[in-house]
């Protein structure tokens, strides 16, 4: 199949899940919304899936062009669905301004910074990862999507994911190349054995810790196959997918490449434990102050599981991991 078909094949189906879960009130929104997920599914799926992926001198590649299709034209078509053209703050400081610091790469000559220029590399994408992080929360960016219904959380989390797809994925690559078994989003027979294995191994310590607290209750949902299914999906793609890439796939991975450290262990586990615990504070304004503590416990051990399936499987690992562990709360737990 064409390199340039293959894309969009996933980024349809994936179409068809949003439009069948989320219809939109007329058929300009219909027609808007289609092309953005469309648009942020192919660089999601073209990126994300490395032998996907387009040659150096590409189009597809060059950072303007990718400025332009991810974030100003999608911005442009949101104020046709009604946006205001006063929200263009907010796309200029959450996916503007990490897309630049992720396509520094392209930019920044070695000579000039001679041996500092890992250093000021990987700073700079912790901190677009920092500031798109932000933006994840929603609460922030929630205003953008008023002209659609229902789907300023699906349409923020696709355009975030292909924010970093597009620019760190193409410049500085979300698979670790010293992992042969990391491929990216493409599903991996040792990814899928890595999560069945550390998913139950962190619920066993999240789920009893959680129902013997008060922190979670028993509350099995009553759903149908179809909504059991678009839930798993929905998770995989719009939590499991950004969060991952966010936390693993930029943070984790960036600490890993400091050079004279990556390879002792001791600095390993400490960049393991340092950023699970950046990802656990980031769920601290999402309980009521009762439970505060106990949510940040439950996502530290969550979070361990997910990077240890990161550093051992690649980011489908990760990704698989902490969607089975969303999916079993969405469906038999909930928060008290």
């Amino acid at each position: 199949m064409n390199r340039i078909l293959k894309p969009l094949l996933p980024s349809f189906f994936i179409l068809l899940i949003v439009l069948f879960a989320l219809p939109q009130e007329n058929s300009l929104d219909t027609l808007i919304s289609s092309l953005l997920v469309l648009t942020w599914g192919y660089y999601i799926f073209m990126v994300g899936i490395p032998s996907w992926n387009f040659s150096k001198d590409s189009l597809l590649r060059n950072p303007l062009f990718v400025i332009l299709t991810v974030i100003l034209i999608p911005f442009l078509l949101l104020i046709a669905a009604g946006s205001s053209l006063g929200n263009l703050w907010l796309v200029l400081l959450y996916y503007l301004l990490p897309a630049i610091l992720f396509s520094l790469p392209q930019f920044v000559n070695e000579d000039t910074l001679s041996g500092y220029r890992s250093v000021i590399l990987i700073v700079s994408n912790i901190l677009g990862a920092a500031i798109i992080w932000i933006g994840f929360d929603h609460r922030h960016t929630t205003v953008l999507f008023d002209g659609f219904v229902d789907m300023g959380y699906v349409m923020n989390s696709f355009w975030m994911a292909a924010v970093i797809l597009a620019t760190f994925g193409q410049y500085s690559g979300v698979v670790r190349t010293d992992n042969d078994r990391d491929h990216g989003l493409m599903p991996t027979r040792y990814g899928n054995k890595i999560a069945n294995v550390a998913t139950p191994l962190a619920s066993l310590i999240v789920i009893p810790f959680g129902l013997l607290t008060g922190f979670l209750l028993w509350n099995p949902v009553d759903l149908n196959i179809v909504d059991i299914i678009i839930s798993f999906i929905g998770i995989y793609f719009t939590i499991a997918l950004q969060e991952e890439l966010i936390f693993r796939g930029i943070m984790l991975k960036e600490l890993l490449t400091v050079e004279n450290f990556n390879k002792e262990r001791y600095y390993q586990a400490c960049v393991l434990v340092i950023t699970t615990i950046a990802f656990a504070f980031t769920h601290w304004n999402n309980e009521v102050p009762e439970y505060v503590y106990h949510y940040f416990f439950a996502a530290f051990v969550a979070g361990l599981a997910y990077a240890i399936s990161y550093m051992k499987a690649g980011m489908f690992g990760a990704m698989l991991s902490h969607t089975l562990v969303d999916w079993v709360w969405a469906l038999l737990l909930k928060r008290a």
